[in-house]
Parts: structure tokens; sequence; C-alpha cells
């Protein structure tokens, strides 16, 4: 289990053993965190994705990769980024702008998904590449 501590500016994490979880660990290396007074969300695929304002970060093995999004807009405003194991992208939702950025998990565009719902919406998933976004108590499937 993960968590993140903007407080303390750190993930921490939480190792299953046999009475529960064990005692908590930073996930970063020695001088690898980052401040996280922008970061409003991670995303976890074996790697960790942190977003928040216009940034984007990549850590593998509590590591920064060199992980750079070129996205055709300027000045994005990422509410939350989304990733799994069982996708090949990741996703960052700019709710201000209505719009999904599609990225490889190397970094590079593929696209960018636009919807009124995305500005309207509290939270989004993606199952099998499909965008859902939760507006009040309906889910909107967005194609």
């Amino acid at each position: 289990m993960y968590l993140l501590d903007k407080q303390a500016d750190e993930i921490w994490k939480y190792l299953a053993s046999t009475d529960g979880y064990g005692k908590k660990d930073s996930y970063f290396k020695p001088g690898q965190a980052v401040d996280f007074f922008l970061i409003n969300s991670f995303s976890i695929d074996g790697s960790v994705y942190l977003a928040g304002d216009s940034l984007v970060f990549k850590y593998t093995s509590g590591l920064r990769d060199d992980f750079k999004v070129d996205l055709p807009e300027k000045q994005p405003s990422f509410n939350k980024v989304f990733t799994s194991k069982n996708l090949e992208k990741v996703y960052l939702w700019d709710k201000n702008k209505g719009k999904v950025y599609v990225i490889g998990k190397t970094g590079q565009y593929q696209e960018q998904i636009v919807s009124e719902i995305f500005k309207k919406g509290k939270d989004l998933v993606v199952y099998k590449n499909d965008i859902y976004a939760l507006e009040g108590k309906k889910i909107f499937l967005v194609k």
C-alpha cells in the first residue's frame, strides 16, 4: 500500500505481512523526493507517476526517471494522473480545460480528448482504455 503525504513531501510504502501491514518506509531513495506543494495526484503501475499544476514526474524503484511530457497545450493544470499495470497509456486530466491528455509511458504525447463532462466531473478512471467520469450520481463513458 502506498500513501501520499503532502505535508512531509513523501510517499510512504507499507509492505504486507502476515499480521497486516508492516512499518512505513519511504518510497524514495535518498535525495529523490520532490516538493509536493503542487502535487494533486499519483498513480502506480510499477512506477509511480505524480501530477499537479503543470508538473508530471515518474519514479521507478524510488529513483526519478528522465520523463518529459511535451504537450501541444501550454500551461496545463493537471488535477489527476491515472494509469495502471493493465494500461499502456497514462491519462492526465485538466479539469479547467475539460481535457484528458493521453501519453505513452515514456512520456510521448498521443492525443487529447475534450468533453464538457471533464469540466463538471468530480473524478475519473480509465478501464480498458475507456474513460469514465463521475458527475453527481452519474458515471459517464467518454469515447
